[in-house]
């Protein structure tokens, strides 16, 4: 069984389109290193404007070496000019029993 990853990403003051850009732009990328499957990413935008992002990794070992290749580390510090990373517990959505969201297309 493939793991599942959740990241949460708070888009800079205006810096919300270009996140979305950026995003799109990355899942290719993390399939064709073998980082994530096929399954499709599925999107979430918070009310406050934060960004879920859910996926499945390609394996368990996936998760550990994703850090390390180049292309990806790349890809994280430009992901750093326009958002940063949160934990998705912090959602106040998620103190709802059935947390809604708006559908954000990733792919």
């Amino acid at each position: 069984m493939r793991p599942v990853g959740v990241i949460l990403y708070r888009p800079h003051k205006g810096k919300e389109e270009e996140l979305l850009s950026h995003l799109r732009a990355a899942f290719p990328m993390l399939r064709r290193n073998g980082f994530i499957s096929d399954t499709k990413v599925i999107g979430l935008k918070a009310r406050d404007g934060r960004i879920l992002v859910i996926f499945e990794w390609a394996s368990p070992e996936a998760v550990d070496l994703v850090g390390e290749h180049p292309e990806v580390q790349e890809y994280w510090m430009e992901q750093d000019k326009i958002s940063t990373f949160e934990k998705a517990a912090d959602l106040p959505e998620f103190q709802k029993t059935i947390p809604v969201f708006e559908r954000v297309e990733l792919e």
